[in-house]
């Protein structure tokens, strides 16, 4: 049996916090359990009630509120108004879970822990332990009934929760809790997310950014590849940081590290191909972008195109194909639900591969002008202090003489995308 299974008085920690999904389970009803795999799971136990409270649900009235406003607005009052919104207002219901552990139960190997308190294990941190077992009891509800509820995770949860500390005893046989008022004055504890309520008051948009708009706005309409390895990069670090959805963002950040090897090479491939119409065509390319191939790809075109370390094991390359990729193909195929500081330590390596991309871009600028300007850009070339030399001439006598490069490229990589999924 489990040491945490055994009487005697113990340190408890209690906190609340919300669900981001209602529960359908009785008012009051309550678990104890340790989270984890096993039967019964080994490690420190948590007790959690689960309390239902319903409330005006404004959310949508609000919004409702709002569009009501502006139609008023630029109508300049034509429009006579048909209500405030409250039409839209209805109840909802909030589970809050009362959690308690116990507060001394702490594995004392953090070997690899990276200092950020939501990367340590459920036995090493009280609140990562009741929020992880909160998550495997929503997860079984969510098997009973297949209603779309979220999971709670630690980004997920407000930035403040209440905790209060007291004695009592915690088993699966039968717990003895402390009383109301023998549990100690409530304080807040601030986590370290960035779920805050950003939504308010936003950040007005200033002229560079108007105009950086525009630029990736041009990006999306031509198709350009690029784009895409970015988009799913920003998306990984939504799921990460705000959501606390691990799995998604691993696997959408090696989605954007598959897409910008691909982009990479295919961008390199059109710019030989515009230099010297002797060397292959898209069409030739596409029989080489054969999906489950993008090993090979690497291995046999990308690398002595670029140059540099893509080998050793410091490799950034090589830590991202034994790290983060292999982590993407234990999600994917193993239905694996990753650590936080599994899925942390997985985007440093797609961060570091992206690095190694550019880098290796930018030292082979003078054979691959284009491929320089158009990843890395002029402002990226300048910080790095190499906006200077045969790339500047470059700049200067033939680049404003072509066609646009990212229309260009985006029809090119079209065209070879077509090509490899025909050739499946």
């Amino acid at each position: 049996m489990p040491d945490d299974d055994k009487a005697g008085p113990q340190r408890l920690v209690r906190f609340f916090f919300p669900l981001p999904s209602p529960l359908p389970v009785p008012d009051g009803w309550s678990i104890t359990e340790a989270p984890g795999v096993g039967a019964p799971p080994p490690g420190p136990l948590a007790h959690l009630i689960f309390w239902q409270h319903e409330e005006s649900a404004e959310a949508m009235g609000e919004s409702m509120k709002a569009v009501l406003a502006v139609r008023d607005r630029v109508s300049d009052g034509q429009i006579e108004g048909t209500g405030s919104g409250r039409e839209w207002l209805a109840t909802r219901r909030v589970t809050v879970v009362e959690a308690i552990t116990q507060a001394d139960a702490k594995a004392t190997n953090r070997d690899g822990w990276d200092g950020e308190p939501q990367n340590l294990a459920p036995e090493q941190d009280f609140l990562v332990r009741c929020i992880t077992l909160a998550a495997q009891v929503v997860r079984a509800f969510r098997l009973v009934q297949g209603d779309p509820l979220q999971l709670p995770t630690y980004e997920g949860l407000p930035p403040h929760v209440l905790l209060s500390f007291g004695e009592g005893e915690l088993n699966r046989q039968g717990s003895r809790l402390p009383a109301p008022a023998d549990w100690t004055p409530q304080a807040l504890m601030m986590l370290n997310h960035m779920n805050i309520a950003f939504d308010l008051l936003p950040k007005s948009a200033g002229a560079d950014e108007l105009r950086q708009s525009g630029f990736w706005m041009h990006a999306l309409q031509t198709g350009a590849p690029g784009v895409l390895a970015r988009e799913q990069l920003q998306l990984a670090g939504i799921a990460m940081d705000w959501r606390g959805e691990y799995a998604e963002a691993v696997v959408k950040a090696n989605t954007a590290s598959e897409v910008l090897l691909d982009s990479t090479l295919s961008l390199l491939a059109w710019e030989e191909h515009l230099q010297d119409d002797t060397k292959p065509t898209a069409d030739e390319w596409g029989l080489e972008f054969v999906e489950g191939q993008l090993r090979t790809r690497v291995a046999h075109h990308l690398t002595h195109r670029l140059k540099g370390d893509w080998t050793s094991t410091s490799s950034p390359y090589v830590r991202w194909l034994r790290g983060g990729h292999a982590l993407r193909h234990r999600i994917v195929h193993g239905a694996y639900a990753p650590s936080r500081q599994e899925a942390a330590d997985a985007l440093c390596e797609v961060a570091e591969l992206h690095t190694h991309v550019f880098d290796r871009i930018c030292e082979r600028r003078n054979f691959y002008p284009r491929a320089a300007i158009m990843s890395v850009g002029q402002e990226g070339l300048e910080r790095r202090d190499l906006l200077r030399g045969r790339i500047v001439r470059f700049l200067t006598d033939i680049a404003d003489t072509e066609d646009p490069w990212s229309v260009a490229w985006g029809m090119w990589h079209q065209r070879l995308i077509t090509v490899a999924s025909d050739a499946r």
